[in-house]
């Protein structure tokens, strides 16, 4: 099977390139695009530097690989409305449309994220909760979804959507909070550190391990019936449980063998999500997935990770 990943060089492009090239019995035709060369390559990937905001490379890409599959991870998930909405939204159309006149009958899963829903209540959310994103990013989210929507809807191209909760595993970037709180508690392990330091509120999310992420999306991905069962619909990948900031600290504390201080912010702003949790009943029906790995080797590993690169 040829697969073409956008956002190849990332931390999940990175973890679903690796997941890959162990699963596929028969060797894997990979390609990654990047606009950079990216930090940690694979052997079995080729990588394709492309700039998703240019559609004739686009074009050439999708025309000169030929991919029965596609991953579409690229995005940005900081920046003005106006940023996101030409990352997420029109890089997707481009993307979308060269699929469309090159590779018709690719199957095709596009990235979107639990921040399209907003807060819609403590209870576990479903795919067909209303979208009530609270920020920017969730809106360009929202969009891109209902693009790929309607891409699968007027044009029968086999589109699928997933929409991943909070990550966290090894790798992960300082910008995201687990990997910030791991840095720091390797700092307290390495002894430059001496207390935690928090720059936010203690809302609950659902924390998701990447390689449990990254498994989900090539399962629904070889889907023996992918065009009936899976193209056309939004799926879910989360644990089903969810963690306060505090409760993450703790289970730190835990993996450290001792607490230590926790630095708050003087001043707190409101939460406009106190609590997100995954109700993932419908990928655990539809392709017999569950997450495997716990918060606490999830943490566990980042820690060892970070205190061995340093």
């Amino acid at each position: 099977m040829k697969i073409l990943i956008t956002g190849a060089s990332g931390f999940t492009g990175h973890h679903l390139i690796k997941h890959l090239l162990s699963v596929i019995e028969v060797s894997p035709q990979i390609w990654g695009i990047c606009r950079s060369k990216p930090q940690l390559s694979h052997s079995g990937c080729t990588y394709v530097m492309a700039d998703l905001s240019q559609k004739d490379q686009i074009d050439t890409v999708i025309k000169q690989v030929s991919p029965e599959a596609i991953i579409h991870l690229a995005g940005l998930n900081r920046g003005t409305l106006t940023e996101l909405f030409h990352a997420n939204v029109i890089n997707t159309e481009y993307f979308l449309q060269a699929a469309r006149k090159y590779v018709p009958d690719a199957h095709i899963i596009v990235v979107g994220s639990s921040a399209e829903y907003g807060y819609v209540g403590n209870s576990p959310i479903r795919e067909d909760a209303p979208l009530h994103p609270v920020n920017p990013y969730g809106i360009s989210k929202v969009a891109e979804d209902l693009l790929a929507l309607q891409y699968y809807s007027a044009h029968d191209l086999s589109v699928a959507i997933v929409r991943p909760f909070n990550l966290i595993g090894p790798g992960q970037p300082e910008s995201f909070v687990c990997g910030r709180l791991t840095r720091q508690a390797a700092e307290i392990q390495n002894g430059t550190r001496k207390a935690f330091d928090l720059g936010g509120g203690d809302a609950r999310r659902d924390f998701i391990d990447i390689r449990d992420v990254v498994d989900a999306y090539w399962r629904l991905l070889s889907h023996e019936n992918f065009e009936k069962k899976v193209a056309g619909c939004a799926f879910n990948i989360g644990s089903g449980k969810s963690y306060s900031i505090s409760e993450v600290i703790q289970a730190i504390s835990v993996i450290i063998g001792r607490s230590y201080p926790v630095h708050m912010p003087a001043s707190s702003t409101r939460e406009l999500v106190p609590v997100q949790i995954a109700d993932n009943t419908l990928i655990k029906k539809e392709i017999g997935w569950k997450p495997l790995i716990p918060i606490s080797l999830s943490l566990k590993e980042m820690i060892e990770q970070y205190l061995i690169r340093n």
